[in-house]
This record gives C-alpha cells, sequence and structure tokens, in this order.
C-alpha cells in the first residue's frame, strides 16, 4: 500500500472519500459499516492519527473496548516518535549551524 503521508489537508481524494462515507455510516447508525471503510482509510494512510482516532472512536460505540485500547495505544506511540524525530532534526540543525 502506498503511504500518503501525515497531513490531513494533503489527503488523497479516495482517503477522503472514504472517511466522509464512514461519518455519514455513524450517521445512518450502521458503526459496523462504519468501521470497513475506516480500516481502508487506514491501510492508505498508516500515519494519519486522525483516522486511528475515529477508528477508535467508533470501536467504543460498538463496544470493543480493548480493540479501542489498542488503537489509543497506537496513536500515543506513533506520537511520541514523531516528537522524538523532530527532536532529532532540531539537534541536527544546531549541529549544522554551529559547524
Amino acid at each position: 500500500m502506498r503511504d500518503y503521508g501525515r497531513s490531513a489537508r494533503h489527503h488523497p481524494a479516495p482517503v477522503q472519500a472514504l472517511h466522509n462515507r464512514a461519518s455519514l455510516r455513524l450517521a445512518q447508525g450502521k458503526p459496523h459499516e462504519a468501521l470497513k471503510d475506516l480500516k481502508k482509510a487506514i491501510q492508505l494512510c498508516p500515519n494519519e492519527l486522525n483516522l486511528t482516532e475515529a477508528h477508535s472512536r467508533v470501536t467504543r460505540m460498538i463496544g470493543d473496548y480493548g480493540q479501542a485500547v489498542t488503537d489509543l495505544k497506537r496513536i500515543e506511540k506513533k506520537v511520541k516518535n514523531n516528537r522524538h524525530l523532530a527532536d532529532r532534526r532540531a539537534a541536527e540543525q544546531a549541529r549544522r549551524q554551529w559547524e
């Protein structure tokens, strides 16, 4: 699968369509179908935290609390990795500046 990046503004049209369709299905009272759409969207954009958070929210609505906790832990890990990478980039830039 292709990774389309992290920013919600730069989602390709298929991912936005899947996310919108999942929201519509939730409004219609079809959370299981919404989960399928969110899983497809996460496969296209695995680094997008908003999609994983939406998936966690829907699984809590259904009552699958174990999966919801797993999703939240995955989000926490990604945020921690992003902070680590940002700190490394800042240190590298500071080192270059002083050379």
